[in-house]
């Protein structure tokens, strides 16, 4: 028997290592690089990782995703309580995502990985074998400190003497949001794109610059959050979201403040130096109003490069909501310091519904006779739960639906119901019509008649279409898609099962970010999370009319042929110009709205409908006006973008 200080070991009782509230998820490489037995090493770890902590409603909770080309949530937050059975995300929980991998991503991690941050998501990466990309690795980290690189999977043991304590002392920290003007970095366009050389420089200086700045703070860490416009051509603001033990945010508070004006290898702009810790404000008791919990939902650059928009979730019980309202309204309002910052405008507004903005929406339904009626119903019923997710009326949202097959119905128009209980009942009571496909004539029919003035729609209003196919269309929908965008309607689509056309779903959606397939009726649920707050985002968006000429491609009558070669060819060339072009800019897309001849025989003049956050606009303006898109040549000087008035 072994024995230390005369304790038998046997006789010494394990309590796990970590007893905070902390929801932690781990995302796991299921890739075919990994190999069966590699995969069954990391459930291992992921196991032994589980038992140095206490789980439970009031303790730890762990979820498991598991991600090759696509992702699956395999084990949810709050599916167990207890170590051996092994949990929703609770709010003012602080929360953790240990992301491992063997290889190299096929798409660029840099953007998703500081939206998990903007989110407030602590991020470590685990990084298995000889073919890494240390450059990704880098951006899904955020910090040296957070990165952990291994030589094979039989390593992975070696974590546990240090991962736990990290996560458990990141749950327990305090988090600050700092903002510093960098006056040594000429802002550039290509500082948005997360996989650019001078955004990885960038990222790099910002790190080194923070490493080992208080040595006598452990655990202090500070990733980038995103990068902006300073006040001047000649700056860059940097958002960074620090971690910081409780005891020492007062030290690190005074430090950044007064750092000198040399941060390491960074100049800086010291007296537009902020440091504001947010969620240390919103007490659990403000007054006499309690708050059952928090959370940082959003972190992006304000109106001004001097300012930063900070999104909080405040949950209330319903009958403390108008209490609650009203003391924020009060210690949000302009003028107020909070966390050690000055409040220029705010907005305190009720979460329930989620999208109350002015938008016409009309679901497009397929009801051919290969969707059958069981799955028809389920199209219903999803249309029904997504009609909840909006505040409907005359200054609000108004929703109508279209059914399709060999030819389209409107079931119900856009002004019919103002009542979310008697526009779900509409709905139950459309007929399932069966029938081929023709999908086009559908979008046709959707734009020119469900769209009209005389059906609901309004003037000056965002016009949303949502269509659902389960199937290849026996018309060309390439042609009708772009005519439905000439009319300044947002396209989505949803492609369900497996009898799909990839083509003819690419040219209904436009761009990429506006498609979404499943695999089954079933899965529509899965949607909610997802699409209401895009159809939401995309109705108070700007829109503009963006003129690019291209010199690369030779123009040829078959480009206007949307089912020829030529024309999907140039089609998918153009979105991925576009995709991660303005990875700073969150729901930026440019579908194409057309192609037309250009003033040279070996040109071809392109289209594109614009979606743009607010904010952003000017931004956005100026990349485009001054870009060489990705794998398009482009005459700069024929460039122009135009808004679009509503």
């Amino acid at each position: 028997m072994w024995q230390v200080l005369g304790c038998d070991l046997d006789e010494i009782k394990e309590a796990p290592l970590c007893n905070v509230q902390v929801d932690l998820v781990f995302v796991l490489d299921g890739t075919g690089s990994v190999g069966a037995t590699n995969f069954e090493k990391m459930k291992t770890f992921v196991q032994k990782m589980i038992s140095d902590f206490e789980l439970g409603p009031e303790g730890t909770r762990i979820g498991v995703v598991v991600y090759s080309h696509r992702a699956s949530l395999e084990i949810s937050l709050d599916a167990y309580d207890d170590q051996e059975a092994l949990n929703g995300a609770r709010d003012g929980v602080r929360k953790v995502a240990v992301i491992l991998t063997d290889g190299v991503s096929y798409d660029d991690p840099a953007e998703p990985a500081q939206s998990m941050r903007k989110a407030a998501i602590i991020t470590y990466a685990v990084g298995i074998g000889s073919n890494l990309d240390r450059d990704q690795l880098d951006v899904i980290a955020g910090v040296p400190d957070n990165l952990f690189v291994l030589d094979d999977f039989s390593m992975l043991d070696n974590l546990r003497t240090t991962l736990p304590t990290q996560v458990c002392d990141a749950s327990t920290s305090e988090q600050i949001l700092i903002r510093i003007v960098i006056t040594s970095v000429r802002f550039d366009v290509s500082l948005l794109n997360g996989n650019s050389t001078e955004f990885q420089t960038l990222f790099a200086q910002i790190n080194r610059a923070f490493i080992g700045f208080f040595p006598g703070v452990p655990g202090f860490t500070a990733p980038l959050v995103s990068l902006a416009p300073g006040p001047d051509d000649n700056s860059v603001v940097a958002m960074c979201l620090g971690s910081v033990p409780a005891f020492a945010t007062n030290t690190v508070r005074t430090g950044l403040l007064n750092a000198s004006e040399e941060l390491n290898n960074l100049t800086l702009n010291t007296a537009l130096t902020s440091v504001v810790a947010v969620l240390s404000q919103f007490s659990p008791s403000i007054g006499s109003v309690d708050i059952v919990s928090l959370r940082v939902t959003q972190i992006l650059p304000g109106s001004t490069a001097a300012t930063t928009s900070v999104d909080v979730e405040v949950v209330a019980t319903t009958s403390a909501v108008s209490a609650v309202q009203t003391r924020l309204t009060n210690i949000t309002a302009p003028g107020q310091v909070l966390g050690g910052a000055s409040i220029i405008t705010s907005q305190v507004a009720l979460t329930a519904p989620l999208c109350n903005v002015q938008v016409d929406l009309v679901f497009v339904l397929d009801g051919t006779g290969s969707v059958g009626a069981t799955n028809f119903e389920k199209m219903k019923t999803f249309v029904q739960k997504m009609i909840s997710d909006f505040d409907l009326g005359p200054e609000a949202t108004r929703i109508g639906v279209v059914v399709y097959s060999n030819r389209a119905s409107l079931e119900i128009s856009l002004d019919a119901y103002d009542d979310q209980e008697a526009l779900q009942d509409a709905v139950a009571d459309i007929a399932y019509p069966g029938g081929y496909t023709l999908t086009g004539a559908a979008i046709d029919y959707t734009t020119t008649f469900a769209f009209s003035t005389r059906n609901g729609a309004r003037d000056g209003v965002r016009k949303v279409a949502v269509i659902l196919t389960d199937g290849v269309s026996y018309d060309d929908p390439a042609e009708p898609a772009q005519s439905m965008r000439k009319a300044a309607i947002i396209t989505y689509a949803v492609g369900i099962g497996s009898n799909l056309d990839r083509d003819q779903l690419d040219v209904i959606a436009g761009v990429p970010d506006n498609l979404f397939v499943l695999d089954d009726f079933s899965m529509l649920d899965n949607l909610r999370t997802t699409l209401p707050t895009q159809v939401c985002d995309a109705s108070t968006s700007e829109q503009i009319l963006i003129r690019i000429v291209i010199t690369s491609v030779r123009f040829d009558v078959s480009l206007l042929n949307g089912n020829s070669t030529a024309f999907r060819a140039l089609f998918a060339q153009i979105n991925r110009a576009f995709i991660g072009f303005l990875p700073g800019v969150p729901g930026f897309t440019a579908p194409l709205v057309s192609l037309a001849p250009g003033p040279g025989d070996d040109s071809v003049v392109a289209m594109c409908l614009g979606s743009v956050p607010a904010f952003a606009s000017n931004t956005v303006r100026t990349g485009l006006l001054n870009a060489q898109l990705n794998n398009l040549t482009v005459n700069r000087a024929l460039t122009s973008v135009v808004a679009v008035p509503r």
